[in-house]
């Protein structure tokens, strides 16, 4: 079965000795760097909390999948893949410098593509090998010594970082009969999110006060472009898969402008949407894959106008704190960017209740899964600072 794919039907088969290895290894990786030095005395470097905090987060998305997945799914190779990808993670979050991030990039983007999918090897490790280059070749001339070639690598980084989510201008085409493993998603809703909760945090103290001033532009202009780009697709989005993808897309547009306006409630607002789409949307997307394959039946119950609610931001959950701190931080920036963020959160509530929809029926196990996942937007919604405060 392929990795994150709560819907394979594939009969069971049993473990490689290499795949238990593996995923045993990124369990242990990622605990040790979970620890820290208090374990490891100084083997493992200290994470920033928000880096740490980004790992806890993936850690329970993945379990939330891999307990509450369906019946007929291979749990040990979920397991196994969940340990590999835990592992692949905290390695990116504990790498000294970007140079070393975009050689464990392009690793984790080869070893992604040599699994089963629909698209060909070479399209599907394009987005990793872009976003490896641009990390690279940023920082080296960020090392450079010289301001502009400074000020063109804390561009390139930025982008980078775009780079590393899947988002535009990098959108990958998706297929809905790939396999989730196979597709741009875990790097839109697990990779990109966690790298983007801890590389900041290291790498903002490095700039110079004009690189950090093009650093949080680009990342501002990114994040209205996909804010807008995400919106309006995901509204007119033909598949449900397609809706899906562009909804995590408008997210990292609020998580974007909330990097560029980093100080204060922006850096809040990234935090609180990148932990949205960790713990919240990418599980909820995983439980949808029988409906957007074709195998069940879409549907409007009580709980499906519950996680409506949770997609459109609206309150007490975790998408109406985050907007208020999206909207405070962009009433200190320009108030043209407040009436744009209004605009496209009232344009939010368009889709959110056709992805709703494609959770369907799910079964017990799966509905107990999904109530899980709404009260942590509820916590995340109720009480950000208790979060924020891990990140600090």
């Amino acid at each position: 079965m392929s990795a994150f794919d709560p819907v394979s039907q594939a009969p069971a088969s049993r473990l490689s000795a290499g795949t238990v290895g593996l995923g045993l290894g990124g369990l242990t990786l990622w605990a040790l760097t979970v620890l820290g030095p208090a374990v490891t005395r100084g083997v493992v470097p200290p994470l920033p909390g928000s880096a740490r905090l980004g790992l806890l987060a993936c850690a329970a998305s993945l379990g939330l999948a891999c307990v509450f997945a369906p019946l007929t799914v291979q749990r040990g190779n979920l397991i196994a893949a969940g340990g590999i990808a835990l592992g692949a993670l905290a390695a990116l979050l504990v790498m000294p410098d970007p140079n070393s991030v975009a050689i464990i990039l392009l690793l984790l983007g080869v070893l992604q593509a040599s699994q089963p999918g629909r698209r060909t090897f070479a399209v599907r490790v394009r987005p990793s090998v872009i976003a490896a280059a641009l990390l690279a070749l940023g920082w080296l001339l960020l090392r450079s010594g010289s301001v502009p070639l400074g000020r063109a690598g804390a561009l390139l980084v930025a982008l980078g970082l775009v780079a590393v989510a899947a988002l535009v201008p990098y959108l990958p085409e998706l297929r809905s009969d790939e396999p989730a493993s196979s597709s741009p998603v875990p790097w839109t809703g697990l990779f990109g999110p966690a790298l983007a909760l801890g590389l900041p945090a290291r790498l903002l103290p490095l700039l110079s006060g004009d690189e950090r001033g093009v650093f949080g532009a680009t990342l501002l202009l990114a994040g209205v472009l996909n804010l807008l780009w995400g919106v309006v697709g995901a509204w007119r989005a033909a598949g449900g898969t397609e809706a899906w993808r562009l909804s995590f897309v408008a997210e990292w547009g609020v998580a974007l402008i909330g990097l560029g306006l980093y100080a204060g409630a922006g850096s809040k607002a990234a935090v609180l949407a990148l932990l949205s789409l960790i713990l919240v949307r990418f599980p909820l997307y995983l439980w949808a894959r029988p409906v957007l394959l074709g195998r069940a039946e879409p549907d409007l119950r009580g709980l499906n106008v519950v996680t409506a609610l949770v997609l459109a931001g609206g309150a007490p959950f975790a998408g109406f704190a985050l907007r208020l701190y999206a909207l405070r931080a962009a009433a200190q920036f320009s108030w043209l960017l407040v009436a744009f963020l209004v605009i496209a959160f009232l344009l939010w509530t368009a889709h959110a209740l056709r992805l709703a929809r494609t959770l369907g029926r799910p079964s017990r196990r799966t509905t107990v899964g999904v109530l899980l996942t709404l009260g942590l937007s509820l916590v995340l919604g109720l009480a950000p600072n208790v979060f924020l405060a891990a990140a600090a």
